[in-house]
């Protein structure tokens, strides 16, 4: 949220304030996600675009490793953990597009970059 604040390209912005409903074939279910940021950001060109914006960590937005009979219960809460954002992220992308918006998922690796 700080970095919000001290971006000047930045003229406005809210916190999970906005629904996407997602449907999530792990259970066949719709549910609904709260993205982390919604905010309208001034291009280099002057433009005023809107903004869709997750924050997670790298490890949680790359497919993990396959899930074997043996494996432990980590891996598979990490699969359909990774599954469920799949469809969370698919749904925010599909609603952008219908209004013109970006959608953007950021790691630490966007935030704090070495």
């Amino acid at each position: 949220m700080e970095y919000c604040d001290r971006r000047p390209d930045v003229i406005k912005w809210s916190s999970e304030e906005l629904i996407v409903p997602y449907y999530f074939p792990g259970d066949r279910k719709w549910h609904r996600y709260f993205p982390d940021f919604l905010l309208n950001v001034r291009t280099k060109t002057g433009e005023v675009q809107t903004w869709l914006v997750e924050i997670k960590p790298v490890r949680q937005t790359r497919k993990p490793a396959a899930v074997s009979p043996r494996s432990k219960r980590p891996q598979l809460r990490e699969a359909i953990e990774y599954a469920r954002n799949v469809s969370k992220w698919q749904a925010a992308e599909t609603f952008c597009k219908a209004k013109g918006w970006r959608f953007v998922i950021l790691t630490e690796k966007d935030l704090y970059p070495r």
